[in-house]
């Protein structure tokens, strides 16, 4: 249903001249004021993007998160509106509208059309509602650490291993559904959160998700490890959790997702000398390497 409220002329002349509507697909008409429910189909989100002619510059790794939505089910009808300015020019929701023709998936979508010219320049300027967010609104703890870890967590699961190093941005929606299915990710956040010591020694989030890959493969063995690694007491020259250890201590600011690979790596190489009971003097990950896997990781752990 289309509510239109009034009818006025553009607040400006348009230098784009503007493709009428496709066969079987609806475009707002320039100086048209209103709002429409409908369901985006693929051919009318590429109606919409013809008329997409100054909008900022495209997100791939936002188009892959919005696809990965709608092929899993996840994408529901929140009405943000996809915009659209009174000269009929889109403002608003591209990224949507490439991830629906990409992904084949019809998405439900509100529509508002006759926006001042100038609504560009307000839009997405107010605060996202971030992972750590939507985790504390649902009654969690330490949101943040376990927003980063759950992160991992979705990177581990796409990757087995993080071995292709690819950033996605995860959904807060897909967050909640790994919490739900993933035992013992709190637990392991827990520990960190409660040590500076943890946190100090390597990123929190990285530290964390290193506890409960370990601890899936044997909890007190996991838990010796890490914590021994964490204090340093009483280990010989060679023992891999005191070359882990001073690794990790010179190792520079980690800000980078490959940064972050990098010392998720160390920790398994490091665990899988320890657990072989091998002594090393070097500890070292190379870009070009496969990424390690833990050893006595089932295979379904690591493809989870």
């Amino acid at each position: 249903m289309t509510a239109v409220l009034e009818r006025t002329p553009p607040a400006r002349p348009s230098n784009h001249r503007l493709s009428p509507a496709p066969a079987h697909a609806w475009l707002p008409a320039p100086g048209e004021v209103g709002t429409r429910r409908l369901t985006m189909t693929p051919e009318q989100a590429e109606a919409f993007l013809s008329r997409n002619v100054a909008n900022r510059p495209l997100s791939e790794g936002n188009i892959l998160s919005i696809e990965a939505e709608l092929l899993a089910g996840r994408a529901i009808y929140d009405a943000t509106p996809i915009r659209f300015d009174v000269n009929g020019e889109l403002i608003d929701g591209q990224h949507r509208c490439h991830a629906v023709v990409r992904s084949g998936v019809p998405l439900d979508v509100l529509v508002v059309y006759g926006l001042p010219v100038a609504a560009k320049d307000v839009i997405d300027t107010g605060r996202v509602r971030k992972g750590s967010d939507s985790l504390a609104m649902a009654g969690e703890v330490n949101t943040s650490i376990l927003a980063s870890t759950l992160r991992l967590v979705a990177r581990w699961s796409d990757e087995a291993g993080l071995q292709g190093g690819r950033d996605r941005r995860v959904s807060n929606a897909e967050l909640m559904g790994i919490l739900a299915r993933t035992p013992g990710i709190r637990e392991a956040v827990a520990v960190v959160s409660g040590s500076r010591e943890h946190r100090t020694i390597a990123p929190p989030s990285v530290m964390a998700f290193t506890i409960w890959l370990l601890r899936r493969i044997d909890h007190g063995a996991a838990d010796y490890f890490i914590n021994s690694t964490v204090e340093g007491a009483n280990l010989g020259a060679r023992d891999p959790r005191l070359i882990l250890r001073r690794v990790l201590l010179n190792a520079p600011a980690r800000r980078t997702i490959g940064d972050y690979r990098n010392t998720l790596a160390w920790f398994i190489k490091a665990w899988n000398a320890h657990r072989s009971g091998s002594q090393i003097s070097l500890l070292a990950f190379k870009p070009s390497e496969a990424f390690p896997l833990p050893r006595g990781l089932a295979p379904s752990v690591a493809a989870a």
